[in-house]
């Protein structure tokens, strides 16, 4: 049996932890390490992820200054000694068969990366998100497919594919592959893209083996500083992927999508106005910035969605 180590980030995560942390432990599939990384939580965090590795010898855990998500993710690879690498968010659950059918598919496949399902959940309900993951059972990225398929990690719909959870993937695939720490948000994105161009092929199960907690306290629920200068990275690393592209390719695939990483800063900033006195200076700084060329009309009508047009109106109107 081939080794995996699950990264764990931990933050704040005493509330929902040993849901997660158990559902790992009673996995089918017993030749893992369990690396939680304890990225400075202020709560009972670090304390419970101490108990439970004096209780099960496979877990590692490992305590540092808060740096972020993805300060936490990239130590977690550093530190991993598995042949393949998963991640798992601290308030999340795996099914009992996760390690095992991931793991078998890879092997039948002689993949890089597998995917798996995944539910959504909160404390009320719970449903099977509605992507259209790709029913392919290898992608070869030296074949026609390489670009169509680069292209589904950005339909504004389905973007989730580029999350790291609910995935797999062969460690020699991000040997020189990291998360960028100056990226807030869509980091995830940057990463898998990185690691899927870096793969040879990739694979997917129709399986629901991932269970994503709708969590309404969460850091992306809240106003983020600095955003402008993460997304500005955001816009330069997509670039940098994307240079294997010719330039038609590049702009009918990322286009809308910047269009809609315009539209999150400019709602940022509008939905979080009565606290932050700036809004005005910082929506003028988006004005400014190398974003704003993509949100034009053009881009707003093809994400077909009300609220992007509505933001897309009152900057034009000037009425924020």
């Amino acid at each position: 049996m081939k080794l995996i180590s699950v990264i764990v980030p931990v933050y704040k995560a005493e509330k929902y932890l040993g849901e997660c942390v158990d559902s790992i432990l009673s996995q089918t599939y017993e030749e893992f390490e369990l690396i939680l990384v304890d990225d400075g939580s202020p709560d009972n965090s670090g304390k419970l992820c101490d108990e439970y590795a004096e209780k099960d010898e496979r877990i590692k855990v490992i305590h540092k200054e808060n740096g972020g998500v993805s300060s936490a993710r990239n130590v977690g690879i550093e530190n991993a000694v598995g042949e393949y690498i998963a991640f798992v968010d601290s308030d999340d659950i795996v099914d009992k068969q996760y390690f095992e059918l991931m793991c078998n598919k890879l092997e039948e496949t002689d993949s890089d990366l597998c995917f798996c399902r995944f539910n959504v959940f909160d404390e009320n309900s719970c449903k099977e998100y509605e992507e259209q993951i790709p029913s392919y059972q290898i992608v070869d990225f030296g074949n026609a497919e390489f670009v169509e398929f680069a292209k589904s990690f950005f339909v504004l719909k389905n973007n989730v594919m580029g999350s790291p959870w609910r995935s797999l993937i062969r460690k020699s695939c991000v040997e020189h592959i990291r998360f960028n720490p100056r990226i807030k948000i869509c980091e995830d994105l940057i990463f898998i893209v990185n690691v899927i161009f870096n793969s040879k092929s990739i694979c997917s199960i129709q399986n629901t083996l991932y269970q994503y907690r709708m969590n309404f306290s969460s850091a992306g629920r809240t106003y983020k500083k600095k955003f402008l200068v993460s997304q500005l990275e955001f816009k330069k690393e997509l670039h940098n992927i994307f240079k294997r592209f010719d330039e038609k390719t590049t702009q009918k695939v990322l286009n809308p999508y910047l269009c809609m990483q315009c539209y999150y800063l400019f709602s940022n900033e509008i939905k979080y106005k009565k606290s932050n006195s700036e809004h005005k200076r910082e929506i003028k700084q988006i004005k400014q910035s190398a974003l704003y060329e993509y949100f034009k009309l053009k881009h707003v009508l093809k994400i077909r969605k009300f609220k992007v047009f509505a933001v897309w109106l009152l900057i034009k109107l000037h009425l924020c």
